[in-house]
């Protein structure tokens, strides 16, 4: 998910330094485009926690476990 924040930044010609000491996120740019970009973080947050609490992988694109059991059900019932 940080690569798609990042890729979304440069898009909006914000440039997103982590400052290793104190682990904030500096964001360099026009201000109305950092104001799009902060509220696309809190997105991206509030997704990964939704994610994180209901069990979904963060891969994009991939199924779990009991999403594949339930297609190859789906599969053999209608063979």
């Amino acid at each position: 998910m940080i690569n798609i924040f990042y890729k979304y930044c440069l898009e909006k010609f914000v440039l997103p330094s982590l400052n290793l000491t104190t682990f904030e996120l500096q964001l360099v740019g026009p201000p109305e485009n950092i104001q799009q970009a902060k509220e696309k973080y809190k997105l991206i947050s509030e997704i990964l926690k939704l994610k994180s609490l209901a069990g979904i992988p963060f891969s994009v694109g991939t199924k779990s476990p009991v999403q594949e059991k339930q297609q190859s059900n789906k599969i053999d019932k209608n063979s």
